[in-house]
């Protein structure tokens, strides 16, 4: 976890003073991930009970630290607009946000200590029974293929791999190591092949019986036609909903100050939907050298309950 601080502050420096890739922390911490998972796979492997418990509590503090991360750089991409625009409610949406990140980070916190406490040895039966089932409904596959064996072929292996046990037992150990992994692997494989396989004959039979039953069957000589319908601009222009400008002092600063932003548009103000109305203020007051500070301050008094800076 060291390590881990140490290169998110590197790359925090690195990020105030250049430009880079915003992605380039979240692999640290998925390395990280791989570290903990690693080291969790190790200790179920040599069955040190003791350890299961802290290697379990560390995965989920990292996960939780990776899930808190990716939420915070996703929020910034996907709303950077909202985040920016004066016209959205930018505070709310972050704030909501944040409570998302506290809540998961309170639970895992609390759930983190509750960890230490389960009963990890009865859950390594379970899945150790499991495990076994597994494999053994895969042997009974396996025993299924025809195979061709010649006489004492099969005591001749056994032999072998006892002789190499006992010259070289760390080569036996890796062999095991190797064996392990790839019968995970291979439980992995066909369970997900099994899913997919079972999805699509499920989505195949729907598709096929919606095809069947549930679609309009047109005759040889039946046409689909279009039909064009030509609305009345000027029924939808005299229909157009007047804008709300309030009442009073409201209504008279609001309806002039929409009235100067739009005679501005009109004569080529580059105009953006995130701009504020002081920015909106400098912008006219670059192009066009109108000054309309008094308007823009009595505007944003009206709009957000105080004279903003």
């Amino acid at each position: 976890m060291e390590a881990i601080v140490f290169f998110l502050m590197l790359y925090s420096i690195q990020k105030k003073y250049k430009k880079t890739l915003a992605s380039s922390s979240m692999l640290v911490v998925i390395v990280a991930i791989m570290i903990h998972f690693t080291l969790l796979f190790v200790v179920l492997l040599y069955r040190q009970n003791e350890m299961v418990p802290y290697a379990f509590s560390a995965c989920l503090f990292i996960i939780c630290f990776y899930l808190a991360a990716n939420q915070l750089i996703d929020f910034e991409n996907s709303f950077e607009h909202f985040l920016m625009s004066s016209t959205q409610p930018g505070r709310q949406i972050k704030a909501n946000n944040h409570r998302v990140i506290s809540l998961m980070v309170v639970v895992m916190l609390i759930f983190i200590p509750i960890s230490l406490l389960l009963p990890y040895d009865g859950i390594l039966a379970i899945m150790e029974k499991i495990g076994y089932a597994i494999t053994g409904f895969l042997f009974f596959l396996f025993s299924l293929i025809p195979t061709f064996e010649t006489e004492g072929y099969g005591e001749e292996i056994k032999e072998d791999r006892a002789q190499l046990s006992e010259l070289n037992p760390q080569l036996t150990q890796f062999v095991n190591i190797v064996q392990f992994v790839l019968t995970i692997l291979v439980i992995i494989i066909l369970l997900v092949g099994l899913w997919k396989g079972v999805v699509r004959l499920i989505l195949y039979l729907r598709d096929n019986y919606v095809q069947k039953h549930l679609t309009i069957k047109f005759s040889e000589n039946e046409n689909i036609t279009d039909e064009i319908f030509h609305l009345d601009s000027q029924l939808a222009k005299k229909s157009k909903r007047k804008r709300d400008f309030g009442q009073g002092e409201e209504k008279k600063v609001r309806r002039m100050y929409y009235s100067v932003i739009q005679r501005a548009i009109k004569k080529g103000l580059v105009w953006l939907p995130s701009l504020t109305p002081g920015e909106l203020k400098e912008e006219i007051k670059n192009q066009f050298g109108t000054d309309i500070t008094e308007l823009t301050e009595s505007y944003e008094e009206i709009r957000y309950g105080q004279k903003r800076e």
